[in-house]
């Protein structure tokens, strides 16, 4: 592998590190203070599906979870479209 695509994995992996370091904090409040809103919860699974590594998966899946508690057809829906893109 050159060191451009080395470089590039890295940038890559900054990235996504930054992303969540940014949603983390936002999802855990929603949850922590039970906020029902669903185009709010909606577009912070639909950011957090962009990521493709394990700690975003474990956020995003506590997310799916919380939602279910408030519209589980909806949440089933994201469940299947992580599974979708990332386990086919």
């Amino acid at each position: 592998m050159n060191n451009y695509l080395i470089n590039l994995i890295g940038e890559l992996n900054h990235l996504y590190e930054d992303i969540y370091n940014y949603y983390e904090p936002l999802v855990l409040y929603l949850i922590k203070n039970n906020i029902k809103d669903i185009k709010l919860i909606e577009n912070y699974l639909d950011n957090l599906l962009s990521i493709p590594t394990e700690k975003s998966y474990n956020l995003y899946m506590e997310l799916c979870n919380y939602y279910e508690s408030i519209d589980k057809n909806n949440s089933m829906f994201y469940i299947k479209e992580y599974k979708k893109i990332y386990k086919s």
